[in-house]
């Protein structure tokens, strides 16, 4: 018997035999079994020796080595006790969780194909360094400076082993360094063809959006990406990027992202890399070929438009804003018929029948052909915007009040009528309104400058006529006014997609402390890769009928932790996980497997 496993054992006396069980052995030793003790240098050891006579004489045929009375005295006070010396929790659930979502993509695999080792290094590679980096994301966004400090709070090395020493933040930006622009595109077309490939290529309807992220570099700091634009957190003064997305109608599942600069708009971008989007649409398959692209106004470019018209395949949806169609936003409320559709069906259920959405169909010309347009009308919406404007239009009264008031009287920057109208469209600006909703005259009185203001009641009338409505267009003529409702209702997904991604305490690329467009590249895609693991965790759930979003499964998780324990006179740690709750057991049954005697087994 190995001597490591010699404090293992136990003896017991049992109907005048001694039993000997040491780990999962268990030793039978004859009646003529005894004690025996050596004295080397001094010190007594004691054994356990089997005796039988062969050929008459007295012959050792079995002996086992048990160690110093003070090391037995250990061993059997340990079992006596059964208290711990010592003991440590370390998080595990969450961990385990992303690590066996990753399994079929392999990130760090991608990775490190793409961008192959030159020579032998020592581990992790720059793959691996990008997994866990994208688990980081995923689950607790640390800086790069903390990454170690974070790991060593888990059981990372149960779980995918990690030289803790490595995950330094001047070896992340080491490895960063050999990803260049060329290599991250082709990481991400791998990527993603593999994330699509889970989707068994089914999904035939995609959303696509962009939103933009401010940063902090400087205006001295050279970036072809950050660029100062209109930020959409409101921080205009700030230099910002732009991500372009697409998802899968149905899973919104990521599957395109793509970093572009931050003064550039929304439907030039869309107009550029239209080509590139179809393709990457056309190589990832649907299961009939069609296409149908679903995006909001602020993309409707009219050379885009008569480049999906090219494509007999390829199909839209989009908004337009009814400022812009004033025939078809003055189509009075008596033409519109109620929406069968399932938003309408809990207002019905909730007693609500007056908030129910009104539609109207209708056909008109757009981009230089006839298209199918649905007009949808929400009536909580519209008394919500009427007040919104009553309130809106007394302030800017009070505001003109005071602006008539300073040009009587001379003010500094107030004395032409230029500068007065100047002043009066900023503040229509800053209140979302149009400056013709007030007409303004100027003329002299008493000698003295004096201004007049009107309110137009016909731009009023109009802009009420245009209140929460709704212009869809689409150029899927066989579409019922619901299912296209539907489909670009679906737009708030990747809205919600969006939302995850500036999250601080989850994904959270802002802020983002890079200083270079290839850092903030590779930054951008860790999120994403994150954003990714986490739908297929929310998809996983849904799946097996779990209403948990992804962030509450992981929060659940992240309370699943490794217990370690220490007994008295053992060298090594026991382990065990910490007894589970319903919601971890659920999460983990979603995802194959089960919790048996402390240990987590993949279901049968």
């Amino acid at each position: 018997m190995p001597k490591k496993c010699l404090l293992k054992c136990s003896i017991y006396n049992h109907q005048g035999y001694f039993l000997l069980t040491c780990r999962t052995q268990l030793y039978i030793v004859g009646a003529m079994a005894h004690l025996h003790k050596k004295i080397k240098k001094g010190n007594a050891y004691y054994y356990v020796r089997e005796t039988q006579r062969i050929d008459g004489k007295p012959t050792v045929v079995n002996q086992v080595y048990l160690g110093s009375a003070d090391k037995i005295l250990s061993v059997f006070m340990a079992k006596e006790s059964g208290f711990p010396s010592r003991i440590s929790s370390k998080e595990f659930g969450s961990l385990f969780a992303l690590i066996e979502i990753d399994k079929p993509l392999d990130l760090a695999g991608i990775v490190d194909d793409a961008v192959p080792a030159k020579r032998k290094r020592q581990a992790p590679s720059t793959g691996e360094l990008m997994l866990y980096a994208v688990i980081n994301r995923a689950i607790a966004p640390m800086s790069k400076r903390r990454m170690s400090e974070w790991y060593g709070a888990t059981d990372i090395q149960q779980i995918r082993p990690v030289n803790l020493d490595a995950l330094t933040a001047q070896n992340f930006w080491n490895h960063w360094d050999r990803i260049g622009e060329h290599e991250l595109t082709r990481i991400m077309d791998r990527f993603f063809t593999k994330v699509r490939t889970l989707s068994h290529g089914e999904e035939e309807h995609f959303l696509f959006d962009t939103t933009n992220y401010y940063t902090y570099l400087s205006s001295r700091t050279p970036s072809t990406l950050a660029k100062r634009g209109h930020n959409k957190a409101g921080k205009h003064y700030l230099r910002q990027v732009g991500l372009a997305l697409i998802t899968e109608r149905s899973s919104s599942m990521p599957f395109y992202a793509s970093l572009y600069p931050g003064n550039q708009h929304d439907s030039r971008f869309f107009r550029l890399h239209l080509d590139e989007i179809v393709a990457r649409l056309r190589t990832a398959g649907t299961a009939s070929g069609d296409i149908t692209l679903i995006f909001d106004k602020g993309m409707n470019a009219e050379e885009a438009v008569q480049r999906i018209d090219e494509d007999e395949k390829l199909h839209f949806i989009t908004s337009y804003s009814p400022y812009f169609a004033p025939e078809l936003a003055a189509v009075p409320l008596s033409q519109f018929r109620l929406l069968p559709c399932e938003v309408n069906d809990r207002l019905l259920a909730a007693g609500q029948a007056k908030d129910q959405i009104l539609y109207h169909e209708t056909t008109a010309s757009f981009w230089g052909r006839e298209r199918k347009v649905v007009m949808t009308f929400n009536p909580r919406t519209f008394r919500k915007k009427r007040y919104d404007l009553k309130e809106k239009l007394n302030r800017l009264r009070e505001d003109l009040f005071t602006l008539r008031r300073a040009y009587r009287e001379g003010h500094p920057h107030s004395r032409s009528p230029e500068a007065i109208r100047e002043r009066y469209e900023k503040i229509c600006a800053s209140l979302h309104l149009s400056p013709a909703l007030f007409n303004l005259s100027f003329f002299t009185e008493d000698s003295l400058p004096a201004m007049g203001f009107e309110l137009n009641r016909y731009q009023v009338d109009a802009t009420i006529k245009r209140m929460a409505k709704s212009i869809l267009v689409t150029d899927h003529h066989t579409w019922t006014a619901q299912e296209v409702y539907s489909a670009y209702r679906d737009r708030h997904l990747i809205e919600n997609q969006f939302r995850k991604t500036k999250h601080p305490f989850q994904i959270a690329f802002m802020p983002q402390y890079h200083w270079t467009d290839s850092k903030i590249r590779i930054h951008a895609f860790v999120c994403i890769a994150a954003l990714v693991y986490l739908t297929l965790l929310e998809r996983s759930l849904r799946a097996h009928g779990l209403k948990m979003s992804a962030a509450e499964a992981v929060r659940h998780l992240r309370d699943l932790r490794t217990a370690l324990f220490w007994l008295p006179g053992a060298k090594k740690p026991g382990r065990r996980l910490e007894e589970p709750t319903s919601q971890q057991i659920a999460v983990l049954d979603a995802l194959g497997f089960a919790i048996q005697d402390g240990r987590v087994l993949q279901k049968q």
